[in-house]
C-alpha cells in the first residue's frame, strides 16, 4: 500500500513539474499523445 501510494505521489509531482517546464507548449497535446 505505502509503495502505491508513493507511486501515486511521484507521479503527481512529476506531472507538476513537467507541467511547469511545458507551460509555452501545448499540454493538451502532450498529454492525448501519453494516454
Amino acid at each position: 500500500m505505502i509503495a502505491m501510494e508513493t507511486s501515486e505521489e511521484w507521479m503527481a509531482r512529476r506531472y507538476l513539474i513537467f507541467d511547469m517546464e511545458v507551460s509555452g507548449k501545448d499540454t493538451k497535446d502532450l498529454l492525448a499523445a501519453s494516454s
